[in-house]
Formats: structure tokens, sequence, C-alpha cells
């Protein structure tokens, strides 16, 4: 009897081993970032409550600042395919390609006092905010914005319409810092420059770079 007991207890042991290595073959096939759909609903659900939340701050443009970063198990894995810097398409009435690491409020949430169209609205207000901190250094705004709003990592459409980055957060997006108009010549021609004899020529220089 007791030689019964010893056979089970070893065929047990056996068992357990050889399930542990079914279990580990398993879950090592399986791609651990492939997520179930409700912890991706989840994470976007809590997203978008921060992001009303942001927008219903009248005194703040975190809303405008801020950006999906996910879960600490997730990141910014929007849509749960494993991939963290993909180009998708988001928002609903109003869609835009974005990169998702970089997909901010103001492409899936809507928000009434940026306007109609918050991205838009939040690069006006940012730069707002910006000029009044650096009173009314342009360099300092445009820097400001563009360190706080970014395209994120993978390459969005070439054309300027379909690209929101490019539209409306370019180099120049708060301002020019110029220097004054100054008188060149009568007449002048070449280097893109085609003046009448009775016309005079003016130039100046701006910054950033792009800017005119």
């Amino acid at each position: 009897m007791a030689h019964l007991s010893l056979e089970l207890v070893i065929t047990f042991i056996i068992l357990l081993v050889v399930a542990g290595v079914v279990i580990s073959i398993l879950f090592s096939n399986l791609n651990p970032s492939q997520l179930p759909n409700e912890q991706i609903k989840m994470n976007q659900m809590n997203f978008k409550s921060d992001c009303n939340r942001h927008c219903g701050d009248l005194n703040s443009v975190e809303y405008c600042r801020h950006y999906f970063e996910g879960s600490e198990q997730t990141g910014t894995d929007w849509d749960g395919d494993g991939l963290k810097e993909e180009l998708l398409t988001v928002g609903d009435e109003m869609t835009w390609e974005a990169c998702e690491d970089r997909i901010y409020c103001f492409l899936v949430v809507p928000c009434e006092r940026f306007g109609s169209n918050p991205i838009e609205g939040c690069a006006d207000a940012l730069c707002s905010t910006y000029l009044k901190k650096y009173e009314g250094d342009v360099l300092e705004a445009n820097k400001a914005v563009l360190d706080k709003v970014k395209k994120g990592s993978c390459e969005l459409p070439a054309e300027e319409k379909d690209n929101w980055y490019k539209k409306y957060y370019p180099v120049d997006v708060c301002g020019c810092d110029c220097t004054p108009w100054v008188a060149q010549g009568i007449g002048m021609k070449g280097n893109n420059v085609s003046c009448t004899a009775n016309e005079i020529f003016y130039n100046r220089s701006c910054l950033p770079v792009g800017c005119t």
C-alpha cells in the first residue's frame, strides 16, 4: 500500500512538471502585449475622462498638453496590438492620423472652449499662455509650445492638409521675430527679387528659420 502511494506521489509530481512545461510553451508563443479588449477600452476611457476633466478646468490649458500614456502594463499602445509608435487614425467627427505615442486630447475629445477645431484652438491658447509667460518673446513661446506638443515617433502624412502637426504647429506657431524692413536699393533684380525701375526693394531677416 505504501509502495502504491509512493507511485501516486511520483506520478503526480511528473504531471505537475509536464503541466508546467506545457503552460510555459503556451505563454512563450503568446504575444504578451496582445491585451484583452476590456483593458484597451478601459485605458482609452480613462484617458478620455482625464481629457474631459482638463477641458472643464477653465483656468488651465492642460487639456492642450495632455496625451495618452496608457497604463504601466500597456504604455502608449492605444489599440493593444503590441506596437506603441505606429500611425493610427483617431477621432470621431473629425479624424486625423496620429502617432500612437502622441495622441493628444485635442485629437480625440472635443472641448467647446477651444472652438470647433480644438487642435487649432489649443495652438492659439498655448501661444497666448507662453507669450504672456515670456513677456512677448515669440522665440521662447515657440520653443515652449513645440516642447509640449510633439508629432510623435512615426511619420505623419506629407500633405499639410492631412498633417495636423505641420498644419497647426509649424516652427513659427506663435509668430516670427523679425528685424525692421531695410531699403536695399531701387530696381533690384536677381535672387528671387524683381523690382521695376521705380520700385524700392526692402529686406529683413526673421527667426526661427522658415519665417518670412
